[in-house]
């Protein structure tokens, strides 16, 4: 199954879309892009672009993406055993039994690390 989210190396640093070898450390939410100080200049330099605003990369909200399986489901649920996001369906149905853990969860850990 693939998921369309934006996946994170193994340090959960997220890689500037643009240059693609920088650590992003800004979004813009116009263009829905990770970028990366340089690149987030180089690419807003225009005058047409100006009004797009960055904000720092941890504040960029989250988007849940439905489930492939479970369309009107979200995926809220990372399984341990198979490293994949889930659903709430696909966790009673496809991965019972399995250690599911909720993604804010995850991502609060991360935070406080």
């Amino acid at each position: 199954m693939t998921n369309n989210y934006e996946e994170a190396s193994s340090s959960s640093e997220i890689i500037c879309l643009n240059c693609q070898s920088e650590e992003a450390t800004l979004w813009c939410k116009k263009c829905d892009t990770s970028y990366c100080s340089v690149c987030f200049e180089l690419a807003h330099s225009q005058p047409i672009w100006k009004t797009h605003a960055a904000i720092p990369i941890d504040d960029k909200p989250v988007v849940l993406v439905s489930c492939y399986e479970h369309p009107d489901e979200k995926l809220k649920f990372w399984c341990n055993e198979c490293s994949t996001l889930v659903c709430r369906d696909c966790v009673i149905v496809n991965h019972q039994g399995h250690t599911c853990t909720i993604i804010n969860d995850i991502a609060q850990e991360k935070a406080n690390e």
